[in-house]
């Protein structure tokens, strides 16, 4: 005959990834078969699927967290809490206690399948036997996180690959055993790999880049079109370069390591660093060079007023700059570019320029210590940032930590743009090719981006356009408005 007695099951999986999933219904079905034999009835389950209870959990438990609720709530609606076993409930003691209090609390006992045995959190034993179990449970886990970190941290020294097979490559394993052989590449893949470091290190920006692959027809292996984000993210990938990067923050907050990979490098070592060089430009995130479609708008400046020059056409007539302030000043874009592209061409052909700005392309000891650190402090930044959100850590210790680490990626910067190429420049420099046809060939974000470097006080000089000084025609070229009369009203203001 059936009781008055009623259980709700809470049944809960680590891992629903590899055909376990199934293990919550085998979990219900044989707390059903418990309630059965007892003649109780069995209420609404709780169920977590796929989520762990240990303290080294990701994701949150949303219907451990409705039970918890239901019960400080009086609306549990039964007596007994049924567990296929009892680290099902949890794995973290501080967990376990004051969920104690709470079943006293309501009169709820616990009934836990694999033993058979039914516990009442009033009763002081039952409580002991409770806690140690949750003890125990807690120490495993524990156990379990050390092996897998330290196993983990073994293959990541020997380069060996850890995860899912990226875009680019496919996993090759033995056919009787199993066993993990090999990392190969995709050449199909691979080449759109490549494709995307050819043209970043050219100049090309990231959206640029993706909206070419969408037209290409190129799909990530879930069959939908590449995103900036993720071409981003291809784009920063150490996997390309045959690089093994292991993070160790939880285990000295250095944020991590990087190891000679067992698997083929898909790009060159020294091309990745190029493009990581361009990507985490400061400058690249304000400047939208990748935006303008005219070589100096926004970088030639106004002698008059100093306010940016900007282009317009009025009436049909020939494109020109114009003070964005419009205090008048005005000159042919034709003309003021052709001027400003042979400067840049010329100072950049300067043997001794040459072997200034690429004096980081050997890799300086010192130049990679401060790459590295900056590197290490902005990955802390963004971990920071996701530790807050997850409210892992306090405002106030965030705060801190953040004005702390703000302030050392500031003098960071400085220093690598005292020992480093400017990475606009950098593929422009070099010795077996003609700067001008690859100027010419580049495209107008890459321009731009040299245009902005060149043309600064640092260098050539800030370009600022005065005004007309006579009305006379050329006394050489015998026209009102040419190179010369243009050159006669450039200042190249200097820092």
């Amino acid at each position: 005959m059936p009781t008055d007695e009623v259980m709700r099951p809470y049944l809960r999986v680590s891992d629903n990834k590899r055909g376990q999933s199934e293990s919550v219904k085998e979990q219900l079905a044989e707390l059903d078969e418990d309630a059965s034999e007892r003649a109780w009835q069995l209420g609404e389950p709780y169920a977590d699927d796929g989520i762990s209870a240990s303290q080294y959990a990701e994701k949150v438990r949303g219907d451990f967290t409705k039970l918890l609720a239901d019960l400080r709530a009086g609306t549990f609606g039964a007596s007994i809490l049924g567990l296929w076993e009892l680290s099902r409930f949890s794995r973290q003691v501080d967990e376990w206690a004051p969920a104690l209090r709470l079943l006293e609390a309501a009169s709820v006992r616990v009934w836990v399948s694999d033993v058979g045995k039914m516990y009442d959190p009033a009763d002081p034993d039952d409580r002991a036997t409770l806690l140690t179990g949750a003890v125990r449970a807690e120490y495993e886990s524990a156990q379990t996180s050390r092996r897998v970190k330290r196993t983990v941290r073994q293959k990541a020294r020997a380069g060996w690959m850890h995860g899912q097979a990226p875009y680019g490559y496919r996993r090759e394993y033995d056919p009787e055993t199993g066993k993990l052989l090999r990392q190969v590449i995709v050449p199909d893949e691979a080449k759109v790999i490549r494709d995307i470091f050819d043209r970043l290190e050219a100049g090309h920006t990231l959206r640029s880049v993706t909206i070419d692959l969408r037209d290409a027809g190129v799909r990530s292996r879930a069959g939908r079109p590449l995103s900036e984000q993720v071409v981003r993210g291809m784009a920063t990938r150490d996997t390309y370069a045959g690089r093994r990067r292991h993070s160790t923050r939880a285990a000295n907050g250095r944020g991590g390591q990087v190891y000679e990979a067992a698997w083929p490098a898909i790009v060159k070592p020294e091309q990745f660093d190029a493009v990581q060089s361009i990507l985490n430009n400061p400058a690249r995130r304000t400047n939208r060079d990748g935006q303008g479609r005219h070589f100096l708008s926004m970088i030639a400046m106004c002698d008059r007023c100093v306010a940016p020059m900007t282009t317009s056409q009025r009436g049909g007539e020939p494109w020109h700059y114009r003070c964005h302030a419009n205090c008048g000043i005005q000159v042919s874009e034709e003309l003021l570019d052709r001027i400003a592209f042979d400067v840049i061409v010329g100072y950049l052909s300067r043997p001794d320029v040459y072997e200034e700005l690429t004096r980081s392309r050997g890799g300086s000891p010192e130049l990679e210590r401060v790459r590295a650190r900056l590197a290490e402090v902005r990955r802390n930044l963004v971990e920071l940032e996701a530790d807050l959100a997850a409210e892992r850590i306090t405002i106030k210790a965030a705060g801190a930590a953040e004005r702390k680490w703000m302030a050392e990626e500031e003098q960071l910067v400085r220093q690598e743009r005292e020992l480093s190429t400017p990475p606009a420049l950098a593929a422009f420099l070099n010795a077996g090719g003609d700067i001008r046809e690859r100027l010419e060939a580049a495209p107008m974000s890459a321009r731009r981006a040299v245009a902005r470097e060149v043309l600064s006080p640092d260098l050539v000089g800030q370009l600022r356009v005065g005004k007309v000084t006579t009305n006379r025609w050329c006394d050489e070229c015998r026209k009102p408005t040419c190179v010369h009369r243009v050159l006669a009203r450039i200042n190249w203001h200097r820092a």
